[in-house]
C-alpha cells in the first residue's frame, strides 16, 4: 500500500511536481525525484494526504510561470465546459 509521495515545489511554495513513493517502482521514483532536484525544485516527502495539500499549494502570485499560466487556462476551460454541460 502506497502511503507517501514526494512533492517538488518552487522557491515561492507553489507545488509543481509529485511522484508516489512506490517501492515496486523504486528506480522510477528515484529518477523522478532526481529530475525534480535538477530542475531546482525543493523536494519533500509527505504522507499521502499532506502531499496532495503541498502539491496543490499556490503562492499569492500564481500563476507566474509560463507553464502555470497554460495549466490554469486549461483548468478554467475544463471548468467552464463542465458548467455548460
Amino acid at each position: 500500500m502506497v502511503t507517501h509521495s514526494y512533492v517538488g515545489s518552487l522557491a515561492c511554495g507553489c507545488g509543481c511536481a509529485m511522484v508516489i513513493d512506490d517501492p515496486v517502482h523504486a528506480k522510477d521514483t528515484a529518477s523522478d525525484v532526481s529530475d525534480m532536484i535538477s530542475r531546482g525544485l525543493t523536494v519533500q516527502r509527505f504522507v499521502q494526504a499532506e502531499a496532495v495539500v503541498a502539491f496543490s499549494a499556490h503562492c499569492e502570485n500564481y500563476p507566474h510561470e509560463d507553464w502555470q499560466k497554460r495549466h490554469e487556462a486549461a483548468r478554467l476551460k475544463r471548468a467552464a465546459m463542465l458548467e455548460g454541460a
